[in-house]
């Protein structure tokens, strides 16, 4: 039986001077999850404010995506009945192919992963 589910990511951005602060949060059931991000503007950089919201951004979602990841691990191991570290980290250093390895067994990666780039 399939079921779909829809999760939704707040982003909140704060640009202040050469400062810019996200905070990106999710909830999944009674849980929330909360990650942040900064980035500062070089002086001798020009002012492009939406690259300083971007990277800010994609900081805050990473941050968000390790404790996310955190949890799974905490749930997998409480189920295993010993310590596992199926992390974001992983992900982010092997890209799809770490993804696969991190989540065999689980009927990932679906087929046509990774997307073609653009």
């Amino acid at each position: 039986m399939s079921a779909s589910k829809t999760f939704t990511v707040s982003l909140e951005v704060l640009e202040e001077g050469s400062v810019t602060d996200a905070t990106a949060r999710l909830t999944i059931g009674s849980e929330d999850f909360v990650g942040v991000g900064k980035a500062r503007r070089n002086p001798g950089d020009p002012n492009r404010p939406m690259i300083g919201d971007e990277l800010a951004i994609a900081r805050a979602l990473v941050t968000l995506a390790r404790k996310l990841g955190e949890k799974v691990d905490e749930g997998i191991a409480a189920y295993e009945g010993h310590v596992v570290h199926i992390t974001c980290s992983t992900v982010l250093e092997n890209g799809a192919a770490g993804l696969s390895a991190a989540c065999k067994g689980w009927g990932w990666p679906p087929s046509g992963w990774p997307p073609p780039r653009r």
